[in-house]
């Protein structure tokens, strides 16, 4: 395993141990981060959103703050076509992929029982893509000094300061569970 896989794996524990709505409200934010790429996505490839994308986000709102007991599974089905379309598009970056990845895990994990830890790499993935791109010149560092490169690129302020984000994200949701809070 490796030094971001360990990091990953030890997120998803974490993740998985929070209640459902609190994860719903952990991916809802990351895809919210995530989203600012897709408008500018969808103008290079002269489309338009269809509302899909806007109608999960607010029902993954709602559901997370307690206003909706189930997410519609005609939302799931139509947010899966939304993001494979998505994700099979040629030019599609890292960002928008995951930010799809991200809605399409907060809504299929209420609906479906969809374990929404298996997805924590995609919050994070563009941010370590990025961290290796400015240290390395490229995004995906390679095999042969994987290790190396991932043990430099945890020690790098903007990536330390992304995992902190996510990993107090966590402890508050932990903390103040939302399912308390209704």
């Amino acid at each position: 395993m490796s030094v971001f896989g360990d990091t990953v794996d030890r997120l998803a524990r974490d993740v998985r141990a929070l209640p459902t709505r609190g994860q719903v409200a952990l991916f809802l934010t990351a895809a919210i981060v995530l989203a600012d790429a897709r408008p500018d996505w969808l103008r290079t490839q002269n489309r338009i959103s269809d509302g899909v994308f806007e109608e999960s986000l607010a029902a993954a709102a709602d559901f997370a703050c307690g206003r909706l007991s189930s997410i519609p599974r005609q939302l799931v089905s139509a947010i899966e076509t939304v993001v494979m379309s998505e994700l099979s598009e040629e030019g599609a970056s890292t960002t928008v992929q995951d930010c799809c990845i991200c809605l399409d895990s907060a809504v299929r994990g209420p609906s479906e029982g969809y374990d929404m830890a298996s997805a924590s790499w995609y919050m994070l993935e563009p941010l370590f893509r990025s961290v290796s791109a400015r240290l390395f010149g490229a995004a995906d560092v390679g095999s042969d000094s994987e290790e190396d490169a991932e043990l430099v690129m945890l020690e790098d302020p903007v990536l330390r300061q992304g995992l902190s984000a996510v990993e107090f994200s966590i402890g508050q949701v932990s903390a103040n569970p939302i399912d308390d809070l209704l």
